[in-house]
């Protein structure tokens, strides 16, 4: 799994999973002031390494897009 990260040291993260194909660009475009923004794709391979650094935040909202919903789970 690939990630990409857009921060604004928050205590609060958005995780988003993107859908089948699609890479970080979905959620390029947006700025969010109040949370830090990860954006998964490429779901080959499903590290849990990236778990430990979303495990930080007080609250982790979690939305995902086709097959990243899959990821989610």
């Amino acid at each position: 799994m690939q990630s990409v990260w857009q921060l604004n040291h928050s205590k609060h993260l958005i995780l988003f999973f993107s859908g089948w194909a699609m890479d970080e660009r979905p959620t390029q475009h947006l700025q969010i002031r109040d949370s830090d923004l990860c954006t998964c794709y490429d779901y080959s391979s499903l590290n849990t390494e990236e778990a430990e650094r979303w495990a930080a935040y007080d609250t982790v909202r979690v939305a995902g897009w086709s097959i990243g919903i899959w990821a989610t789970e």
